[in-house]
């Protein structure tokens, strides 16, 4: 054939449909990531003899849909018996391991987590390697993810639209395990796509919902947190904080800027830190905070106006920053707090539609909700101290669910509450507050028998 190679590959789809014209094939056709890719190798399947089978392999079960593929079916990760037997055959030749290396098999076994990608690949490495080195490779594997794994990996996150990655970063660093719900819920405020990111991570095998939560492989999480850890070596310039050995020395030290986005403490971490006054002042984009053991003997100078999103268990002062103005922020808890009174005056928090104060036991009363007209929760229980719940409750016409369980010193309720759409009052007050409601009081205030 008089024809040079580039003129051989540039023409090689449709060569290839030359070939196959018109016979009896079986057709695998492995990890598309283009329709164009399916419209030119196999767009016409009347080009095809009858009884011709097309076998795809995709990330994307849209992109398969959009083919009119007639069926499809979702891979499931590998069983341990399989795995172990997929890495075996890559590290000893065989479908099982030597003798002396079975305990250390499984445990890579059991890191890859049925994916057989890491399976293939950490087997290849340590092919005819001595125990010592299998040692130091999944010692590595722990604290650090595999460079080889990542970039296969990152080719699906990669495709992503730059929202669509930052909502599969915070799902990976922060979210992973959790409610869907509580996520759609958490990220809606600053994240503009939630819902539909959710289906398109979830089309692209990037993501599960099963029993309405939230999962991810771990190798694909782990994946998401070394993309953000390459951000920067510093940890007070990455976007995203959940270690807490970093969230801790950023604290101390006053390390934060405004590249940190979110700064989320596991709620099992049950190690203190002492906060510096200042460590909030350089956080100009801190939308999502949530701490508990932390300490501020030294006060707290501020907290960024950016939040939208604040958790802050055992919150250590009286009252909040003075500067501290988040016209963005829809949920406010500090349950177990020493807050004693949380604004003053009257702030526009039109945003905010969660308050939770549970068992913050110095609180003594709320303060004015006049423009906190969107509130749904509202959560006192266990307040002792709290006298004086603000007449402007009466107009929070938005209000879902209201606590006052536990509220025992609490005399009195503002006369013609006007919350028409409350569901839930939780008033289990020592001696029904000293005799102060009956049911025709609980039917005025809720306008229905609970």
């Amino acid at each position: 054939m008089n024809r040079n190679i580039e003129d051989w590959a540039f023409d090689i789809q449709g060569t290839i449909k030359r070939l196959l014209s018109h016979k009896k094939v079986l057709l695998v056709l492995d990890d598309v990531d283009d329709n164009s890719q399916l419209e030119e190798l196999c767009g016409n399947q009347d080009g095809f003899a009858p009884g011709s089978r097309v076998i795809i392999t995709a990330r994307s079960e849209r992109l398969l849909s959009r083919h009119g593929v007639d069926k499809t079916i979702e891979l499931q990760k590998l069983n341990d018996q399989d795995a172990l037997q997929l890495f075996s055959l890559k590290a000893f030749g065989r479908d099982y391991p030597d003798k002396g290396y079975v305990a250390l098999s499984k445990c890579f076994v059991s890191y890859a987590n049925g994916l057989p990608l890491a399976l293939k690949l950490w087997g290849s490495s340590l092919h005819k390697a001595d125990q010592d080195e299998w040692r130091s490779k999944l010692g590595k594997l722990r604290d650090n993810f595999d460079g080889k794994i990542l970039e296969r990996l990152k080719i699906s996150f990669d495709e992503l639209d730059e929202e669509e990655k930052s909502i599969f970063l915070d799902i990976a660093c922060f979210f992973t395990g959790k409610y869907k719900d509580e996520v759609v819920e958490r990220l809606h405020g600053f994240r503009s796509r939630i819902d539909n990111t959710i289906k398109v991570l979830i089309r692209w095998s990037m993501l599960t919902v099963s029993d309405n939560m939230v999962w991810m492989h771990n190798l694909l999480q782990e994946m998401g947190r070394a993309i953000v850890r390459e951000e920067s070596k510093e940890p007070g310039e990455r976007s995203r904080l959940w270690l807490s050995k970093d969230i801790f020395y950023v604290l101390r030290n006053n390390t934060g800027t405004s590249a940190v986005e979110g700064i989320v403490l596991d709620h099992r971490e049950s190690e203190v830190c002492e906060c510096h006054p200042e460590a909030f002042s350089k956080m100009f984009n801190l939308k999502f905070l949530k701490l508990h053991n932390v300490y501020l003997h030294k006060g707290l100078a501020c907290l960024p106006n950016s939040l939208q999103f604040l958790e802050w268990k055992g919150y250590p002062l009286d009252s909040l920053p003075l500067g501290f103005k988040p016209d963005k922020l829809v949920e406010l808890s500090m349950c177990h707090s020493r807050i004693e009174q949380l604004w003053s005056g009257i702030k526009d928090f039109d945003k905010l539609k969660v308050i939770k104060l549970s068992h913050s036991k110095s609180l003594t009363s709320t303060p004015d909700f006049k423009e906190v007209q969107n509130l749904e929760r509202l959560d006192l229980e266990g307040c002792e101290s709290l006298v004086v719940i603000h007449s402007s409750i009466r107009v929070l016409k938005k209000l879902l669910f209201l606590n006052l369980k536990d509220c025992k010193s609490l005399e009195s309720l503002p006369g013609e509450i006007a919350m028409e759409c409350l569901e839930i009052l939780s008033f289990l007050v020592a001696q029904m507050l000293k005799g102060f409601l009956n049911l025709l009081d609980i039917w005025r205030i809720c306008g229905r028998f609970l």
